[in-house]
């Protein structure tokens, strides 16, 4: 507990813990679990539906109901879940959204921005490839003499 500081209630939803408090402050980075050993049916990343997804994701700044004052920029996560049925992605396969129930307001939605990382180190990586074939278009030719 930090000096001057009160508990903030915490309930407990499955593998899930909602806080209810608009603001959590760590003193390091979250960290997710990664390691090979605990995935199975590793797979690439499909080009067309990571583009499709990128395209229709529309970012926005909007304000929390319970801090009218504050900006935040974000996605949400309804429109995230139509851009995810729109490019062929399920959201109830995926972990990019989840749903949970909340006392006073019901059904609510949340977004794991992080899953987003590799989707745009995707996007980043195809990019760069373009940009150096158009600006090496030399490297791109192949020697019909070969």
């Amino acid at each position: 507990m930090f000096a001057g500081t009160s508990s903030i209630p915490l309930r407990v939803r499955g593998s899930s813990i909602v806080l209810a408090s608009s603001k959590v402050t760590l003193s390091s980075g979250a960290a997710v679990t990664s390691d090979r050993q605990m995935k199975e049916k590793i797979a690439p990343l499909e080009p067309v539906r990571a583009d499709d997804l990128t395209d229709k994701l529309t970012p926005r700044i909007y304000t929390l109901k319970d801090d009218p004052e504050t900006k935040h920029i974000g996605l949400v996560v309804d429109e995230v879940e139509d851009a995810m049925r729109a490019a062929g992605y399920d959201p109830d396969e995926y972990g990019i959204t989840t749903r949970y129930e909340d006392e006073d307001e019901g059904e609510l939605g949340a977004i794991r921005y992080e899953e987003f990382i590799p989707i745009l180190l995707y996007e980043i990586q195809e990019l760069r490839d373009r940009v150096n074939t158009l600006e090496n278009p030399e490297e791109g030719l192949i020697d019909p003499g070969i």
